[in-house]
């Protein structure tokens, strides 16, 4: 990534709390328009368990993504 595109996105990370004067919550973004500085943890909040036991049963090879990667659950 080129310092030009950093900085786009560091401006758009912010922007929220520079125009409303409150901060903007971490997991509060649609997938569809995740980047990859983005917490998926905090995006899919109580889902993450349970897709990640999804991806660990259908995809273990972590093959198919859409845009980010969601690791699969370790195998217990």
């Amino acid at each position: 990534m080129n310092r030009l595109h950093g900085r786009a996105l560091d401006i758009l990370r912010y922007a929220p709390s520079r125009i409303t004067g409150k901060s903007h919550p971490p997991g509060d973004f649609l997938p569809n328009f995740l980047l990859y500085n983005h917490d998926l943890e905090k995006v899919f909040e109580g889902n993450w368990d349970k897709l990640r036991a999804v991806k660990a049963k259908y995809d273990p090879r972590g093959r198919f993504n859409k845009g980010f990667f969601i690791p699969p659950a370790e195998k217990l």
